[in-house]
């Protein structure tokens, strides 16, 4: 094996099936840690090395700056490819959410691991948790929300896992304790029962045995779910965040509605309380959520015109069957509300500035 190999390599798998380059790239990285074992191990002799080494396969290696001003090495050979530009992964939609939530009901067999997943999946859709949050909270921390409203969570990809606190609409609190109440304590008692000295560490979402759930059977439960479903849209946990953090930023802008245009500083403020709810270091990844709220927006006015349309045609039909009755105060009656309904549609809704739709790159420079 040498470098000529491993292009060949990286050639072969660039056919064919659609492979993104991050993803060949390690391929290649595991490879070439496979024949740094193997040197080590069977081979007796270095065959990875340097560029400067002249060995069978040579690999370089830079510094990259990260967050907080560490440095990471990154190891890099000449049959890697460039990564792909990222893809951008828009909130999940209420039509595919449901149809998760429905295959939940019918995947598995077993009646705790239904609730747990049912349960599961709305917790990440009314509080936008990422995957290794949801899999660190507690039955003490869902106990405690039914009683304020508010559940406790760890933050993680944050120093120290710094808690949080988030709101919680009261059907969801009920739910939640309904589960921890019933099914899950139902499948502690019997692990109890069948094993001796078990010991329940207090997830909320555990496993049939009892055992802290990985962040990786969350991704598997989806992709799960979508085959059953038959969804052929992406649909992952991390969508749910994006849906939940865009649904709460579309909230705070509609009790902005009276303002004509909103400016940087007033969205800078939303944003950065919306940062303490979502666990987000600072204000500047959120910035992307601003264009998919003020989508929602758009299409949720654009859906009460054509209401309103609908509407009016139908009084005015209306109207026409008074006048053909000969009854004048309901032909009266229905043409106040007719002109309501106008006076809404022209003043009722607020024209917000263009600029709003753009204030993402007028607010990083």
């Amino acid at each position: 094996m040498n470098d000529d190999d491993l292009t060949d390599f990286a050639d072969w798998l660039s056919e064919g099936k659609q492979r993104s380059g991050r993803y060949i790239n390690r391929l290649l990285l595991r490879v070439i840690d496979f024949y740094i074992w193997a040197q080590d191990t069977v081979l007796g002799k270095r065959i990875v090395g340097g560029d400067s080494e002249f060995l069978q396969i040579s690999i370089s290696r830079k510094i990259v700056k990260v967050p907080r001003g560490r440095g990471r090495s990154i190891r890099r050979h000449r049959a890697m490819l460039p990564n792909n530009v990222p893809r951008t992964v828009h909130p999940m939609s209420t039509k595919v959410f449901y149809n998760l939530l429905d295959s939940s009901d019918k995947l598995s067999k077993t009646g705790f691991v239904r609730k747990r997943n049912r349960m599961l999946l709305v917790l990440l859709a009314d509080s936008g948790l990422r995957r290794e949050e949801l899999t660190i909270v507690t039955v003490e921390s869902i106990l405690q929300s039914a009683e304020n409203g508010m559940i406790k969570v760890k933050t993680s990809k944050r120093r120290g896992n710094p808690e949080r606190v988030i709101p919680l609409p009261r059907e969801t609190t009920d739910a939640l304790c309904e589960y921890v109440k019933t099914s899950r304590e139902i499948l502690i008692r019997r692990l109890k029962k069948r094993h001796a000295g078990f010991i329940d560490e207090g997830w909320a979402f555990c496993t049939r045995y009892g055992g802290r759930l990985a962040p990786s059977t969350i991704s598997q439960l989806f992709s799960d779910l979508r085959e059953h479903a038959n969804v052929s849209e992406v649909a992952t946990a991390h969508m749910l965040r994006h849906r939940f953090i865009t649904i709460q930023l579309v909230t705070r802008l509609k009790k902005a509605g009276s303002k004509s245009t909103i400016g940087v500083e007033f969205l800078t403020t939303i944003l950065s309380q919306l940062a303490s709810v979502s666990g987000h270091a600072s204000i500047d990844s959120l910035w992307q959520y601003v264009d998919w709220a003020f989508d929602e927006l758009d299409q949720a006015e654009d859906a009460d015109v054509s209401a309103n349309s609908k509407a009016k045609e139908i009084i005015v039909d209306m109207i026409e069957d008074a006048k053909a009755c000969q009854d004048d105060t309901l032909v009266q009656d229905l043409r106040i509300v007719l002109e309501t309904i106008t006076t809404l549609e022209t003043g009722g809704t607020v024209n917000r500035s263009v600029l709003a739709h753009s204030l993402r790159s007028r607010a990083t420079r």
